[in-house]
């Protein structure tokens, strides 16, 4: 991907451009976003909470979250939605068929931390049966369930720009999926879309321990 005149910019040492809001370090190894991240314990109490949770659930704070958050109300409205969307107690979607609808938006929009993030998010809701690089690669090849085929069909399709057809509703309808669960794959994968925008802007850079999330048990 080639990076804009301000991101090479701020990239090389000799730059001396100084933006408001944008890292002094991200020219170094160890900063994990072009914006700067802000002190956690400086933060909101309800942001707080919230970034302990994901360090709760995860091991570690995600750095999309750090970054995130450092517009508290921007990340406040954005995570209520993201935990409504995501959960699993509403529809017939699983985590897993989730996650999946996830992993192929950011491969297809080229969001390298999305694509990572959420290839380790799939192995730890999902089963030795499903391989996020072959998602990544081509999904209609993977070895994955003719529901989840469908899913993802449905999903691609209005990544494309094409509008649902009434074929498209009976396909998911063949899988036990009904309008509401289509309303569902579409809000992950808007979702999804908007998160990668984000992390591209940003320059966001997954944490390593995405790449070693291991699988439930």
């Amino acid at each position: 991907m080639l990076r804009s005149a301000l991101h090479r910019c701020l990239l090389v040492e000799r730059c001396t451009t100084r933006l408001p809001g944008l890292s002094t370090r991200r020219q170094q190894s160890d900063a994990s976003s072009l914006y700067e991240t802000p002190n956690v314990k400086q933060l909101p109490v309800q942001v707080q909470k919230r970034l302990h949770k994901a360090e709760d659930v995860h091991g570690f704070i995600p750095n999309f979250l750090h970054m995130y958050s450092r517009r508290p109300k921007e990340f406040s409205a954005f995570f209520e939605y993201h935990d409504t969307v995501m959960s699993e107690e509403r529809g017939n979607l699983t985590r897993t068929e989730k996650e999946m609808i996830a992993l192929v938006t950011s491969a297809k929009q080229g969001c390298v931390y999305c694509a990572v993030a959420h290839s380790g998010l799939l192995k730890k809701y999902s089963d030795d049966a499903v391989h996020p690089e072959e998602l990544v690669i081509n999904w209609q090849q993977a070895d994955i369930t003719d529901r989840q085929k469908a899913i993802l069909s449905f999903a691609t399709g209005i990544t494309h720009g094409k509008r649902a057809s009434k074929d498209d509703f009976e396909k998911l309808a063949a899988h036990g999926l009904d309008s509401e669960d289509a309303w569902d794959i579409i809000a992950v994968m808007g979702l999804t879309t908007m998160t990668g925008y984000m992390a591209i802007l940003t320059d966001v850079q997954p944490n390593e321990q995405f790449h070693k999330m291991a699988r439930r048990k």
